[in-house]
């Protein structure tokens, strides 16, 4: 079975590609595959990010962005009525 690729090597292809690199310059470089190379820079362009869209495993998440953003006042909130 093939090993993953390491997300940082991932980063690095994307971020040689910015700067200029060639397909096989960024693969001998990074010790990596040019078919790499060109499905890591794929998969970035589709999805805009290095994982290329994977799903999450587990369950969707209850809270909204905004409540994540409230529930440490929460905590100290219900700690202060308690405890005082």
């Amino acid at each position: 079975m093939l090993e993953a690729i390491d997300w940082k090597i991932k980063i690095d292809i994307i971020n040689l590609d910015a700067k200029g690199w060639t397909e096989p310059e960024i693969a001998e470089t990074l010790g990596v595959s040019e078919r790499t190379v060109v499905r890591v820079k794929s998969r970035f362009r589709k999805f805009g990010d290095v994982e290329g869209g994977r799903k999450k495993n587990g369950r969707k998440s209850l809270m909204d962005p905004g409540m994540e953003n409230v529930w440490p006042f929460l905590i100290l909130l219900t700690a202060r009525l308690f405890f005082v």
